[in-house]
């Protein structure tokens, strides 16, 4: 009774409707609906799922799928797992350039420490049960079934195969300078195309506006604030999905530092020890 979501939860519980939070009910006047699965993601869901696992663990999807993508045929968790230490150890590399503090010797110690463990696993020819190798590759493959960009055609069987909706969403990530450039450019035009939504890119004024009121009206704190990124976030999958069209989370933000600067007693900014924007407060309706 001491816990709180985090807005990302927050986000993800307002695109849970009623019906499926009823599914998890322990009441006793629970009634089974056997049209309603609540684990079966929806469009929506897909979409904050998604975003979540590029923007945590893209460094390392970006450079796993940019070797699955050039298999000419199905593969294995075990041969997709093989390719982590490689990666692990170049992100290791790259990232002792930008130490900040502890915590990130701690962090890259940390994988370095993985990348041995799967080498041995893979030294074994016979690893058993469950392995440090299965453990870092299943997260990085089973959800991407769910999400509807890989194909697993027997559920028993770890044997995973690369579709047209693999191709398209991650070979724009692949192509992109950086994960922060991806998400904030390129995220809802890749996903408008793997998931075959038709959807047509207009960054209106108006519909950005309207969507912000919206999901700030969810993410708001008791305060009044909103994460800017899950602000921006969530406006876009309202308007991907509700609305004939959809913009860019960059046009988001810029639309809201635009606006701010319009009506500065109207939207509040909470800047972090960097100077980097973070929070927003309206202090009234934006639309």
């Amino acid at each position: 009774g001491t816990y709180s979501l985090l807005v990302r939860g927050q986000a993800f519980l307002s695109l849970v409707n009623d019906e499926e939070k009823k599914a998890f009910s322990k009441s006793g006047d629970t009634i089974f609906n056997n049209n309603v699965n609540p684990f079966l993601l929806t469009t929506q869901q897909k979409m904050l799922l998604l975003f979540s696992f590029i923007e945590r663990d893209g460094d390392v999807l970006r450079e796993l799928y940019r070797r699955l993508l050039l298999l000419p045929k199905s593969f294995t968790d075990r041969e997709a797992g093989n390719y982590l230490p490689e990666i692990y150890r170049a992100i290791t590399k790259e990232s002792r350039q930008k130490v900040r503090s502890g915590d990130d010797l701690l962090r890259i110690q940390r994988l370095l420490d993985a990348a041995i463990k799967i080498e041995a696993v893979k030294r074994n020819p016979s690893p058993g049960g469950k392995n440090p190798r299965e453990h870092a590759i299943t997260v990085r493959l089973e959800p991407f079934v769910d999400l509807g960009l890989l194909s697993k055609p027997d559920p028993f069987v770890y044997l995973y195969q690369i579709t047209d909706a693999t191709k398209i969403f991650l070979e724009s990530l692949v192509n992109s300078e950086s994960i922060d450039y991806f998400l904030l450019y390129f995220f809802f035009d890749a996903v408008n195309k793997a998931f075959n939504l038709n959807k047509e890119h207009r960054a209106e004024r108006e519909m950005i506006l309207y969507t912000m009121q919206k999901s700030y009206t969810v993410l708001k704190s008791p305060l009044g604030y909103a994460p800017i990124l899950e602000l921006c976030l969530l406006a876009g999958i309202y308007s991907i999905t509700e609305t004939d069209s959809y913009f860019k989370l960059s046009e988001c933000i810029d639309m809201l530092k635009s606006f701010q600067k319009e009506r500065p007693e109207l939207v509040r900014f909470n800047v972090d020890r960097w100077g980097a924007l973070t929070f927003v407060k309206f202090n009234g309706s934006i639309m």
